[in-house]
């Protein structure tokens, strides 16, 4: 992805064991597909780099696997 997304870090909401969270906030964040895709993307390099990998290297675009699944 050429474009860099942006995420606003600013601002963390603490939820403690047994409390519950913020009942108006759904987590719901709008925009179009390429912009939601650019977050989800984000979020992944981060969950890789917390194992100590990076995740563009593990991203292989050249094998593809094709898995054929009868339904019967």
């Amino acid at each position: 992805m050429s474009s860099q997304v942006k995420l606003d870090r600013t601002k963390v909401t603490v939820i403690r064991k047994g409390e519950s969270a913020i009942p108006d906030d759904d987590g719901f964040i709008e925009g179009d597909p390429s912009y939601l895709l650019g977050v989800v993307w984000e979020l992944t390099k981060d969950a890789w780099a917390f194992r100590g990998e990076d995740a563009e290297r593990r991203l292989q675009r050249h094998i593809v696997n094709i898995q054929i699944i009868s339904v019967s």
